[in-house]
């Protein structure tokens, strides 16, 4: 399956993460597919994400924000309000015609 990942790290507040995905990915033709719970209280090891898709060369592509963490970071780990690292990740699988989903 073909795919590509990124992680940022950031000290931006989580809703201006998200605001900016939110407004980013439907101006660049992605589709809201599903929007996990994120919210500054949260776990981080939950990795709550948003999850979009789109269209390109008759493939369905999927493109998931989220906001990992580390499992054992501890019981404080919780987003707050500036969240250390986001994952842009991006599939798509031609040889899949339901469309695989890492979101």
């Amino acid at each position: 399956m073909p795919y590509a990942s990124r992680w940022y790290h950031t000290t931006s507040p989580l809703t201006e993460v998200t605001a900016y995905y939110r407004h980013a990915l439907p101006a660049a033709g992605w589709t809201l597919v599903h929007k996990g719970d994120i919210h500054p209280g949260q776990r981080a090891f939950r990795g709550e994400r948003m999850c979009y898709s789109r269209p390109v060369d008759g493939v369905t592509a999927y493109l998931s924000v989220g906001f990992p963490g580390e499992v054992g970071e501890g019981p404080d780990d919780v987003l707050g309000p500036g969240p250390r690292d986001v994952d842009v990740f991006v599939s798509a699988d031609p040889d899949d015609p339901d469309g695989y989903r890492n979101c």
